[in-house]
């Protein structure tokens, strides 16, 4: 969630509480099973602008694993600790609010790391592309003072899909 000025906080810019989308719910992508949870991370600790130290023992912080398929899976990531709101072998539907935004994990600031994936593993599953409907696309202005890493061009962007570099709104 970003402002008129694309900042994703407004203030401290080392209190979680100041970002935009800490606490926020996050809703299921589709529907499944909840085949795994982890909730033992505290939030990391916001140092400066694109530095942080973590308090969790996995990379991705608190997450759940959803399975949707045989072969597909959702992890959603740096999840709000004890902000789940479904449980291991629950079946769950498209939309249904799962957990809060947090800030756990390798996490510089808080947001929702989403990934679709072959298997249930974090670490030894395929990733698989991820296609949305009604989603617009958008520049940011000045995007590398936020994140020097390369991204993708504009152009090459193909319809329905987000990468990073960009500001995407659901439509509907």
């Amino acid at each position: 969630i970003l402002d008129e000025h694309n900042q994703s906080f407004k203030g401290d810019v080392t209190n979680v509480n100041n970002y935009y989308c800490y606490g926020k719910e996050i809703l299921a992508p589709a529907d499944g099973v909840v085949v795994e949870i982890k909730n033992n991370g505290q939030d990391s600790i916001i140092l400066e602008s694109g530095k942080f130290r973590s308090k969790a023992k996995h990379i991705a912080g608190n997450y759940i694993v959803i399975q949707h398929t045989k072969n597909e899976f959702t992890t959603l990531a740096h999840l709000k600790k004890d902000s789940m709101k479904v449980e291991v072998g629950d079946s769950i539907s498209g939309g249904q609010v799962i957990a809060l935004c947090g800030n756990t994990g390798n996490s510089t600031e808080p947001h929702l790391h989403f990934q679709l994936q072959t298997g249930q593993s974090f670490y030894n599953s395929a990733g698989l592309p991820i296609h949305f409907d009604a989603m617009s696309v958008d520049k940011i202005a000045d995007y590398k003072k936020y994140d020097p890493r390369p991204h993708m061009k504009f152009e090459n962007i193909l319809v329905g899909y987000v990468t990073r570099g960009y500001k995407f709104k659901n439509e509907r």
